[in-house]
């Protein structure tokens, strides 16, 4: 694997949403055993996790390695080198990396919740003060505060959350510090940042309808959610050396 930054000189090629989801869902259909066998495996230790005490916070920590297996083995596969079961788990492998990154993103995005999370706890304040008013200055000026909380808590984690999309693959490939990662995820998203966000719409739709047949249609949702990100990001940032288990 390689720890250098892809070259951001040029050009960023189209984002093509509809062409990733067909990448994704070609790369799933090349190999789908390991993957849906894996998918269920992770919904089961998130399940189990979520009935336990303290498990979203096990779920937080282990979650970053645990997924980045899908990158992993999809690079594998896209390089034409055979996979086994295991190699989901490799993550593990390189637990800092995957939990930092994971980290680093919820720590700005929260970051960047704040002046919305203030926007909420003034309004709420207001809102007691308020009631002597008429009830058409209280609408107008309910509606001014879900106007600033929508732009000052929704939009910066909507940007964000798709800005960051292929910085775990970065990671997972280049094996870069997570940092520069996310940053050139951000850069090289930004141009076409619509086209990104619709492409994050089409995800979220398709294991919405996932999650229809008792959420059995994520064993291939989830795994073709993955696979299509992955697309997304060789064809933003080429593709690295070889990956190898380490």
């Amino acid at each position: 694997m390689s720890n250098s930054l892809p070259d951001m000189g040029n050009p960023p090629p189209q984002f093509t949403p509809i062409l990733y989801l067909q990448r994704g869902w070609q790369q799933f259909q090349g190999e789908p055993g390991p993957a849906i066998g894996f998918t269920a495996v992770a919904l089961a230790i998130s399940l189990v996790l979520g009935l336990m005490p303290l498990g979203s916070l096990v779920s937080s920590v282990i979650g970053g390695p645990l997924f980045a297996g899908y990158y992993l083995v999809g690079l594998q596969q896209s390089r034409g080198q055979s996979i086994v079961f295991s190699d989901f788990f490799r993550g593990f492998n390189r637990f800092g990396d995957f939990f930092l990154i994971n980290l680093l993103i919820g720590l700005v995005t929260f970051a960047a919740c704040i002046p919305g999370l203030l926007a909420i706890a003034i309004a709420a304040i207001l809102g007691n003060w308020l009631t002597g008013l008429s009830d058409a200055i209280q609408l107008i000026l309910a509606g001014v505060a879900v106007l600033a909380i929508v732009l000052l808590l929704l939009v910066p984690v909507i940007y964000l959350s798709v800005s960051y999309m292929l910085a775990i693959p970065l990671v997972a490939d280049r094996t870069v510090k997570p940092w520069p990662a996310m940053e050139s995820s951000r850069r090289r998203i930004g141009p076409q940042w619509l086209r990104a966000f619709a492409l994050v719409l089409l995800i979220s739709l398709v294991n919405l309808l996932g999650l229809l047949p008792c959420g059995l249609g994520l064993l291939l949702t989830l795994p073709w959610s993955y696979a299509t990100i992955l697309a997304a990001y060789e064809d933003q940032f080429g593709q690295g050396t070889a990956v190898t288990n380490p």
